[in-house]
């Protein structure tokens, strides 16, 4: 696989029922075209991070307890030259996403680091080509609702990825 992803527990923001149904819909429809690889919608907050599950699953009961859900702000769909970042959904760095972002990190003791929020639709490393002609017939949502953190057992094959656990916020 062309990839550049670490083993370990990733912390995903992920979505209503209502906003999840509309980023699978997108999803097939790019796959359909371009052949990637089944996923589940997310928008990754940070990982990996190197603690044992249970202190995990701790952390983010505990850092839920602090947040509410709130709208995700989209501003269409972009493409890159990146397996992971290939087609997806632009998300507007908010403050409620920003301040999500930084506690996520500060409970797991990570420094911050550059941080490209997205809703990825397609891993793969179709044409640049091929992205666009598949785009022109996808209408992108204009937001989404950010309403739960799951802890994900991310491994080298896509297929392999578990949600471990999810959290309301």
């Amino acid at each position: 696989m062309n990839s550049n992803i670490s083993n370990g527990f990733y912390i995903w923001g992920q979505f209503d029922i209502a906003s999840t149904e509309l980023i699978s819909f997108l999803q097939r429809e790019v796959n359909n075209d371009l052949q990637g690889p089944e996923f589940e919608a997310h928008l990754t907050l940070t990982g990996p991070v190197n603690y044992e599950l249970e202190i995990c699953k701790n952390l983010l009961e505990e850092l839920c307890k602090k947040f509410s859900e709130f709208s995700v702000s989209l501003n269409g769909i972009d493409f890159k030259d990146k397996f992971f970042q290939a087609f997806f959904l632009r998300v507007l760095f908010s403050k409620e996403l920003e301040a999500l972002k930084l506690a996520t990190d500060q409970s797991f003791g990570l420094s911050s680091k550059e941080y490209f929020p997205h809703i990825s639709l397609y891993y793969g490393s179709a044409l640049q080509s091929q992205k666009e002609e598949c785009s022109r017939s996808l209408l992108p949502p204009t937001s989404v609702l950010l309403n739960k953190i799951s802890l994900v057992k991310i491994h080298e094959d896509i297929d392999e990825w578990e949600i471990v656990q999810t959290f309301s916020l």
